[in-house]
């Protein structure tokens, strides 16, 4: 199974139409390849979890979100980079169990 590259840095930045009813992160994987990742307003309050802890399970979330869209047989980068813009990540892959 192919793994998501090692994710370097990200950060909360603000939703580009204004929206306050969404976080919006940039994130950069190894080698620089960027990434936006967003989790809708009703998606987070579906979580229980404050923005710091969003933040701090963002990794794990987009790792989650990635082991379900990932394939082995192409190049990880390859398939990132055709990924949409931005991410859409849902409750499910910030809780588990």
């Amino acid at each position: 199974m192919a793994e998501l590259p090692a994710i370097e840095t990200y950060i909360l930045e603000s939703h580009p139409d204004g929206r306050t009813d969404a976080y919006r992160w940039r994130v950069w994987l190894e080698e620089s390849v960027p990434l936006w990742v967003e989790l809708s307003g009703p998606q987070a309050n579906e979580t229980h979890l404050a923005l710091p802890d969003l933040h701090e399970q963002l990794p794990h979330a987009l790792r989650r979100y990635a082991s379900a869209h990932l394939r082995a047989d192409t190049p990880v980068l390859e398939q990132v980079a055709g990924w949409d813009a931005p991410v859409e990540l849902a409750v499910e892959h910030f809780v588990t169990g």
